[in-house]
């Protein structure tokens, strides 16, 4: 659990918070997490692990396909046999196509990099960051990268406006210029674009990909170091609460705007929603969450 006098937040903690107290608490201060994890978001981190092996080779596999099969397979373990079976089994067709996409257009060491650094390597100076990639270029600075795997039916413009101001590439650009001693003026993102099974009115269609540099200036990484104080001050708070005696969950505030998002046609509940709308702690709710690590 971290120490809120020692670090600051991460920026997928800080979007915790920002998003719900309540949610924020029970995800990072007692491990609370729904029991089931859809496939895209499973095999989008194994999408990250086996990038990890394409740029920096730790020899523990023959390359990133086997990583990406080793991961998907033990994650799919619980789930051959039963109704997700053939979601999960075309999620991993799609995603095995995009990432053998992206690495037969990619080399592991581009014409400006002098070097790979890190990949998937954590950051500890005042904070917990995970940078996917990190290289030395030839002029000198340090470059931090992140990698998004994505819907095809994602706007790209709006994804890199997000970035553009988001905590993420910021925090990393500014924490990388403090480990490796060396100026750091942006944060390279690429963009891996699922493709698209043919269904209904929509065609068939491959993968893509994208890059896209976001520019972190001097007045970027003040504002985020102050954005984390600031939310950092509130979990404090919040935890503080948490830890009266004859504390009850309605204690803590709850931003209740974001309890169910509507997207298009489909409409999108808090993974808490199923407790929180009826005021019970979620390992109440049964069958549905489980503590995991904090």
């Amino acid at each position: 659990m971290r120490d809120f006098k020692t670090l600051l937040p991460s920026p997928s903690e800080h979007a915790a918070f920002v998003h719900c107290p309540t949610a924020w608490w029970l995800k990072y201060r007692t491990g609370v997490r729904k029991k089931d994890s859809a496939a895209r978001m499973v095999s989008g981190g194994a999408i990250s692990e086996a990038l990890g092996e394409f740029y920096m080779p730790r020899g523990v596999a023959s390359g990133p396909m086997e990583v990406y099969d080793t991961m998907m397979k033990a994650a799919m373990e619980g789930v051959m046999g039963g109704s997700e079976e053939e979601s999960w089994l075309q999620q991993v067709a799609l995603d095995r196509e995009t990432l053998l996409f992206y690495i037969s257009k990619n080399e592991p060491v581009e014409s400006d990099w002098e070097a790979v650094v890190d990949a998937q390597g954590r950051i500890e100076e005042g904070v917990n960051l995970v940078p996917d990639k990190v290289v030395i270029l030839k002029d000198g600075r340090v470059r931090p990268y992140e990698w998004k795997t994505i819907s095809p039916f994602a706007d790209l413009e709006y994804e890199k406006l997000m970035y553009n101001m988001g905590m993420q590439p910021i925090s990393y650009a500014k924490m990388c210029e403090v480990k490796y001693g060396r100026p750091c003026t942006d944060c390279g993102m690429k963009f891996l674009v699922r493709g698209k099974l043919a269904k209904g009115r929509w065609k068939a269609e491959g993968p893509g990909f994208e890059s896209y540099i976001v520019q972190v200036e001097p007045w970027k990484k003040v504002m985020w170091e102050s954005s984390a104080n600031f939310v950092n001050a509130g979990m404090q708070f919040v935890d503080w609460i948490s830890q009266e005696e004859g504390f009850k969950l309605e204690y803590i505030p709850k931003f209740t705007h974001n309890c169910v998002k509507k997207l298009g046609n489909y409409t999108y509940p808090c993974d808490y929603y199923p407790a929180c709308s009826v005021n019970v702690h979620p390992l109440q709710v049964e069958g549905v969450f489980e503590e995991r690590g904090r």
